[in-house]
């Protein structure tokens, strides 16, 4: 688990806002730092995130799955 975690910047992210684990994304949001995953198909786009610090889960289902600006959770969490 530990190495799941362990984040990993990416050659075309160098500012850390989009650090990986092995598959586990590390989002920085006004709520704290959370784990989740997201992806996209035709027409939706899922955020799957998990505060551990408030031992809670956040899921966002979105039409149109052309990715979206993820200051969006920070606005949904106040």
């Amino acid at each position: 688990l530990s190495q799941m975690l362990a984040p990993l910047l990416l050659p075309t992210c160098p500012n850390g806002d989009c650090e990986h684990g092995l598959g586990v994304e590390h989002w920085k949001t006004g709520a704290g730092l959370a784990y989740g995953k997201n992806g996209t198909s035709a027409g939706v786009e899922i955020n799957l995130l998990y505060f551990p610090r408030q031992q809670s889960v956040f899921l966002i289902f979105k039409n149109n799955g052309n990715g979206s600006d993820k200051r969006l959770i920070d606005r949904l969490m106040k």
